[in-house]
């Protein structure tokens, strides 16, 4: 993130503007294009990609650099010209040195002093030219005016030096920082690299509980917690991942390998062999809360298969939806165990029912659960997405499937 720090002083280009498809053939003129949309466009970029837009890209050598610079210039003398002929067609002859200000300001700003240079000259001359009486001349109409010329040239140039030295600021301040964020980020990725191993730890702990105990309700119980702490320990394990397809820098949690994986985790961990798990997930990033949220409702629903919807059956199907449009998501995790007949000991006084409530509220999403002959069905959702189809009405769709058999308890 940080900007370039190389001794010549050339920025990074924040965006690259080779993909924009705005003239293909405009050669140097199209950094001019591109403040032009960057002005016009506010909804595509905001106001810092346009204070940290410069003409010359790090990759340019001094040649390219000083072409790419007096070409800015150029374009922005060409804009002058063309404003300076509208104006022309209604008040003519009128300020003709106005617009010179603004040009040579636009240049400097991202083109450096180079460019305000080369604007400056260019829209200068072209004034005193074509503007300025006597018209297509540099003679002189009134005395007064090489006096006026003098002037105006003077505090022209004078805007060339303080838009280069406000440039120079802007891109320092910048800098400085970039390098907070870095080291910001740097020490997130610790904290949350040793909070991922406290929670291993306490994973360990309760794993040697586990084996230590003969009661089948105790070793339930710890592997239950244990498959709680995992939920947490995976959400810090994918969030420092940084870098590669997993990751993401700004902490948003990519929601098909979280829920894939911890889904499968709980699977392995509470359920014998022959439950399958089928994962329907659309590719998507939700914050780091909503996504802890969601990966012990996950881990929750299916405990809870765990303990009621297979209980002397030996085979059957865990399935795991997750769609997200925008900042809208639903979750279903559903069943084609016991349903009706197990919907007796799983009456909404339960600590597990307690539980889903309690993570429901902390994404932020509603909570539903319906048991009927065919299975269990519980939804988290939010937004437009509170309808969750039941799996009878399910199409088949192009989203990721993921099915997994689980190993021995």
């Amino acid at each position: 993130m940080a900007l370039d720090d190389r001794p010549d002083g050339l920025p990074i280009v924040r965006y690259c503007l080779t993909r924009m498809d705005l003239c293909q053939n405009a050669g140097l003129f199209r950094p001019a294009l591109g403040v032009v949309v960057m002005t016009l466009v506010p909804g595509r970029f905001n106001m810092r990609s346009l204070a940290t837009f410069d003409v010359v890209r790090p990759d340019f050598g001094l040649g390219q650099a000083l072409a790419a610079q007096a070409g800015f210039g150029a374009a922005c003398a060409v804009s002058a010209v063309a404003l300076r002929s509208v104006l022309d067609m209604w008040a003519p002859n009128t300020g003709p040195f106005a617009v010179i200000y603004p040009t040579v300001l636009i240049a400097t700003l991202f083109g450096h002093a180079r460019s305000g240079l080369v604007a400056f000259v260019l829209s200068f001359l072209w004034a005193w030219w074509h503007v300025l009486p006597v018209a297509h001349s540099f003679a002189f109409l009134l005395a007064s005016d090489r006096a006026r010329v003098i002037i105006n040239a003077a505090f022209a140039l004078l805007v060339v030096v303080l838009a280069e030295e406000f440039r120079r600021a802007v891109w320092r301040t910048t800098r400085s920082l970039n390098r907070e964020i870095e080291r910001g980020d740097l020490l997130r990725a610790e904290l949350e690299h040793r909070t991922k191993n406290n929670f291993s730890l306490i994973a360990s702990l309760l794993s040697v509980q586990e084996r230590e105990h003969r009661s089948d309700e105790v070793q339930a119980a710890l592997a239950q917690a244990n498959a709680r702490i995992h939920t947490f320990c995976k959400t810090y394990e994918i969030l420092g991942q940084k870098g590669n397809a997993c990751g993401d820098p700004c902490g948003a949690v990519p929601m098909q390998a979280y829920i894939s994986e911890i889904a499968q985790s709980a699977v392995a961990a509470l359920l014998p062999t022959g439950i399958n798990l089928q994962i329907s997930c659309s590719p998507s990033r939700l914050p780091q809360r909503t996504a802890i949220a969601i990966g012990l409702f996950v881990n929750e629903a299916v405990t809870n298969c765990a303990k009621y919807a297979f209980v002397g059956r030996p085979q059957g199907t865990i399935r795991v939806d997750f769609d997200a449009c925008d900042e809208h998501w639903r979750l279903s995790v559903s069943d084609d165990g016991a349903g009706t007949t197990a919907e007796e000991t799983t009456t909404c006084g339960g600590l597990g029912h307690g539980l889903m409530d309690a993570f429901a509220a902390q994404a932020g999403a509603r909570f539903n659960k319906r048991i009927d002959g065919a299975g269990c069905t519980v939804t988290l959702s939010t937004g437009e997405h509170e309808h969750i189809p039941h799996r009878s009405e399910r199409q088949p769709s192009d989203r990721h499937l993921f099915p997994f058999q689980a190993g021995p308890a």
